[in-house]
């Protein structure tokens, strides 16, 4: 993909330095390894209660990086609620 075509999204840079930026990467980050985890945990679950558990655990773990996205662009209610729509 052409970075042409990428230049109309609004990529938010994250700035290491700031601390309120690095505490929003390193929570993204650590979301992110959980979320991976939990995917591959719900792989080999041996009961469909033990995946139901987890699946709830990934649910949550999703809502929360969806949050976290939303405070990162600094989204409105309402613009929350579009992207939601779009998304459901």
């Amino acid at each position: 993909m052409k970075t042409a075509y990428l230049n109309p999204f609004p990529i938010r840079t994250i700035n290491i330095s700031d601390p309120s930026d690095k505490a929003h990467h390193d929570k993204m980050v650590r979301l992110v390894d959980s979320m991976l985890t939990l995917h591959k945990q719900r792989a080999v679950a041996k009961s469909e209660a033990e995946r139901g558990i987890i699946q709830r655990q990934i649910d949550s773990t999703d809502k929360e990086i969806d949050h976290l996205v939303y405070e990162l662009y600094d989204l409105t209610s309402e613009e929350i609620d579009i992207v939601e729509k779009a998304t459901s």
